[in-house]
């Protein structure tokens, strides 16, 4: 597959390869960022760059249950080293969910029926709140950082 042109999130246009065609042959399609090194860098200097622009990983989680309420509750504070989360709502009851604070049944960002399954957006870091339609059951919550 041909490189593509992006845009990165300082608007600066980066090159982006992928490895793969998607065929029997060579099925898995991964895409990276092209790094052009100066030609003048030292061979440790050239591997520290390569390993600046690595994808941040997460390298540990903290689990909680938060019981279900039917008044806003704080599903996971606010944390700047927050990676990711991950919700699972073990109550028979709907669960709203917000990024951010002041949930309701008119304001929320995702709303979870029982045995269902969120994923955070990537490096969000604000505050999660939540209110179940009644104070049945709880919700797993897994935070990545």
């Amino acid at each position: 597959m041909p490189n593509i042109k992006a845009l990165d999130k300082d608007n600066s246009e980066i090159e982006i390869a992928a490895d793969g065609d998607g065929s029997a042959a060579n099925p898995f399609i991964t895409y990276h960022k092209v790094v052009n090194l100066p030609a003048s860098m030292a061979t440790n200097e050239a591997v520290q760059a390569v390993k600046d622009r690595l994808p941040i990983v997460a390298t540990n989680s903290n689990v909680t249950t938060v019981a279900a309420t039917n008044s806003l509750t704080v599903l996971l504070a606010a944390n700047q080293n927050r990676l990711g989360a991950a919700f699972y709502n073990l109550s028979p009851e709907k669960l709203y969910l917000k990024l951010g604070d002041e949930v309701s049944d008119t304001s929320f960002s995702v709303l979870l029926n029982a045995d269902d399954y969120y994923e955070l957006p990537f490096r969000y870091i604000g505050i999660v709140t939540g209110v179940w339609v009644a104070a049945v059951g709880n919700c797993l919550v897994t935070e990545l950082f």
